[in-house]
């Protein structure tokens, strides 16, 4: 088992973990070559540089994007989050996760990454 899925397991409130573990997959699945990694305690995502990770938060999950200010967010999706370059999408429910909108975001952060 891969020590993100561990992450998962050991979170205290299983609709976090099953939003979390759902954020994951999908992230694997739409970025195949993507490296991941347990960083300052979250789950992070390389592909050709940083692009993203993953914060659960005591009501949501987060899923945050390194260069979020250069993204269209022509879905609405992102959110400003902290330091002024990452932007965040917010989930509450497992329903969330599998919006179309959602993969779009991914996809065009994993673009942003490979044209540098």
């Amino acid at each position: 088992m891969h020590s993100i899925e561990r992450y998962f397991d050991n979170l205290d409130d299983p609709k976090l973990a099953e939003i979390g573990r759902a954020l994951h997959h999908l992230i694997l699945s739409l970025i195949p070559q993507v490296e991941q990694s347990i960083k300052w305690s979250l789950p992070f995502y390389k592909y050709h540089g940083m692009l993203g990770y993953i914060n659960p938060r005591q009501t949501h999950v987060n899923l945050c994007f390194t260069y979020g200010i250069h993204l269209s967010n022509e879905q609405g999706l992102l959110q400003v989050e902290g330091r002024k370059q990452i932007r965040c999408i917010h989930f509450h429910s497992i329903e969330e996760v599998y919006r179309e909108t959602v993969s779009e975001v991914i996809l065009e952060a994993a673009l942003l990454n490979e044209q540098g």
